[in-house]
This record gives structure tokens, sequence and C-alpha cells, in this order.
């Protein structure tokens, strides 16, 4: 049985302005998608008030796009606390911010882990993850990302109104998922579901509702381009299979062939006759002079 998801805390600083962005935008235009925009595994849950929280220090050095110096003070901290998956976590997202995948997926399986053997996933770890097992590629790890979209759409949608914003970054993610996997069925049916939820939540005027629409559009296009290539190539290789199968039983060759493999598969039936014909012959020769002398 998987881990349950934790509850999140509203998030705040960098962390939320990263969650706030869609992901999407870029990609519906062909682009590589921008950080933070793709970010809401920075979602991890708000750092508690106060001048000496390091985790809203490193929030506001992310906001300031000072990355290094944000990545520094994470390393420090995950020396100091190697099995902390909340500095894991906060790594991976700046990781991810700096389109640096290997690592972030390094650094959010870590998290991931630590959190599972604890028995209880927070979901915007498994979505970070997920997210850059999609950037990164490969069917095997835009399988797994699949997965963990799943299992992240999953938990939003038993939230209902609670969980919308996830199940809207879900959609869209899924969406993106099937079409780097050539699934454009299941992309346009993905992006048709984050389309509702953007004019719910944006407006249908809304520059981000604008671009999934356009991505939904290149989705269908490009599914009935892909319906109709599969049932040509299908026509094909019938058309080609009973084509030689017809020349070859015109040709003769079907019938030498058939011949050929029952004389391999059965030679002792051959040899078997003579041996019957030599008995009677043994028999008629013992038969005659037995007559005669009676």
């Amino acid at each position: 049985m998987a881990p349950a998801m934790e509850e999140d805390e509203p998030p705040t600083g960098a962390a939320g302005d990263a969650a706030a962005q869609s992901p999407s935008v870029g990609a519906a235009a062909g682009t590589r998608r921008s950080r933070p925009g793709h970010s809401p595994g920075a979602r991890r849950g708000a750092a508690p008030d106060g001048a000496d929280n390091p985790f809203e220090k490193v929030e506001n050095l992310m906001k300031a796009r000072d990355f290094r110096t944000a990545e520094a003070a994470l390393r420090a901290m995950l020396k100091a606390t190697p099995e902390d998956d909340r500095v894991m976590h906060y790594l991976g997202v700046l990781l991810t911010e700096e389109c640096r995948y290997e690592e972030a997926e390094t650094v959010f399986q870590g998290a991931f882990d630590a959190q599972e053997k604890a028995g209880k996933v927070n979901y915007a770890t498994a979505f970070g993850l997920a997210t850059v097992l999609t950037e990164i590629g490969g069917m095997e790890k835009l399988l797994q990302g699949e997965a963990l979209f799943r299992d992240v759409l999953a938990r939003a949608v038993e939230q209902e109104e609670g969980g919308i914003h996830e199940t809207y970054s879900a959609f869209v993610n899924l969406a993106d998922n099937f079409g780097r996997q050539k699934r454009w069925i299941e992309s346009a049916e993905a992006w048709t579901s984050a389309v509702k939820l953007a004019e719910r939540m944006f407006g249908e005027d809304h520059e981000r509702t604008a671009a999934h629409r356009a991505a939904l559009a290149r989705a269908e296009r490009l599914s009935r381009y892909q319906w109709w290539i599969r049932r040509v190539l299908w026509t094909v290789s019938i058309v080609v299979f009973v084509w030689a199968a017809w020349t070859l039983v015109r040709s003769g060759m079907l019938a030498a062939v058939v011949t050929h493999a029952v004389a391999l598969v059965a030679p002792g039936l051959a040899g078997a006759a003579p041996a019957a014909g030599s008995a009677d012959t043994v028999l008629s020769g013992v038969s005659a002079p037995v007559s005669g002398e009676l």
C-alpha cells in the first residue's frame, strides 16, 4: 500500500511564488518550460515565522534569484541533518529552478524515500520528483513520472474544492507527460480538463487559458494524425502479408516446403513400408512349400 500523502500548508515566499505559476505556458508554445513556473513541487509547507528561520532566508534568496547562496545554505543544513527530507525538498526545488534535473532527481528521490520510510509522503515532493523525471525524459522515467502525477491527481481530487489548484497542476503536467510519450489522445483528454479548470480559476480570456487551449488544439490535431498513420500502417502490413502469402502459394513454393517438412518430420514412415513388404514375402515363401507337401 502506498504511503499516505500529508496535507500541505499554504506556501510562502519563493516556494509559494513558484507554486502559483503554471508550468504549461512555455510547453504550450513548444518551448522548454521555465523555472520557477514549473515548481509546484515547491509547495512543501509554510516555514515558521521568525527572522532566524533558515528556510525563510532560503526562500528569500531564491526569490531574489540568488541560487548560489541559497544552495550553499541548504547544503550546509543538509550536512548537519542528512536525513532532513524538508532540506532535501528545498534543495530539489532549487536545482529544478536551475534546470539541473539529474541532480534534482537524486535529491527529490532521497526526500521521497525518507518520507516513504516514515510512512507519510508529502505530495509536493512527489510532484517535484515527477516534474524532474518528466524533464529528463526517456520512456522509463516518463512512465515513473506519470505514475507519480496520477497519485497526486487522485489525492487532489479527493480534496474536491480544497484541492482544485493541485488538480489543475496535475492535469497540466500529465498532459505534458503524455505528449512527451506521444500518447496524444490521452494528452488531449488531460488538456481538456486543464482548460476547464483554467477557465474557472483564471477566466476564459486569461493568457494561461489561451495557452492551454493552444496546447489542446495541438494535441487533438496530432491525435488525429496519429490515428490515420496507425491505420495506414496496419493496412499496409495486412496487404503485404496477403500479397506474400498469395505469391508463395502461386509459385508452388508452399507445396514444396510442406513436402520437405513432411519428409523431415516423418522419415520413418517411408522406411516402414518396405519392412512390411519383406515380411509378406517371407511368409509367402514359407507357405508355398507347405501347401505343396500337402
